[in-house]
């Protein structure tokens, strides 16, 4: 039992890693388009 809740907890942290992976990129993402809106602006 103490095993299949290891892995549990293992799965959960994979899967929040990846989640952090998609926030950056949106968030890098949401920041060329920023740039970019800016610099036409001019």
């Amino acid at each position: 039992i103490l095993q299949d809740v290891l892995q549990g907890i293992k799965e959960v942290d994979t899967n929040l890693k990846n989640i952090e992976g998609d926030i950056v990129n949106t968030a890098k993402l949401l920041n060329a388009i920023e740039i970019e809106s800016t610099s036409n602006e001019i």
